[in-house]
């Protein structure tokens, strides 16, 4: 049976102390490896301006497209009455362009927490619509929520 040495003991203990620093480090940051797509929209998003409007004024907006940007499934469940579903997993130019042909008409995102719609709404100005505004989440929604397709 071979014995560990000292230096080998040192060496073991310092790799220890590493990953510990390392780990309580980590802790304290909060960052995560498996960071969610809310959570990098939201930092994105506290880089870049993000038009923000409540219900009142977005039923004062003439012609407004409003935009559920979650899963189909989420969509059925309960949307904002009139509110078209376009899922923010899917959403690129073709998807887009497909559903908001108009690049310059109004345009309101929503989702369930905020931060899909957060992300959405930058990923439009970013694919070159200039009327976007963002609703946050459907719980803030005010006006008539409906179920269904």
């Amino acid at each position: 049976m071979k014995r560990i040495t000292t230096e080998s003991k040192i060496v073991l203990a310092l790799i220890v102390a590493a990953f510990v620093i390392g780990g309580v480090a980590f802790a304290l940051t909060g960052t995560s490896c498996s960071a969610s797509t809310e959570n990098s929209a939201q930092n994105t998003s506290s880089e870049r301006s993000i038009s923000t409007i409540d219900t009142q004024q977005a039923q004062e907006i003439q012609d407004l497209t409003i935009v559920d940007v979650r899963s189909e499934q989420e969509y059925t469940e309960e949307h904002i009455k009139d509110a078209i579903n376009l899922n923010i997993d899917t959403l690129n130019d073709r998807t887009a362009g497909d559903a908001l042909p108009d690049k310059d008409a109004p345009i309101a995102v929503y989702c369930y927490s905020g931060g899909r719609a957060a992300k959405a709404y930058l990923t439009l100005v970013d694919l070159g619509y200039t009327n976007v505004y963002d609703l946050g989440k459907l719980d803030d929604w005010a006006g008539e929520k409906v179920s269904g397709e």
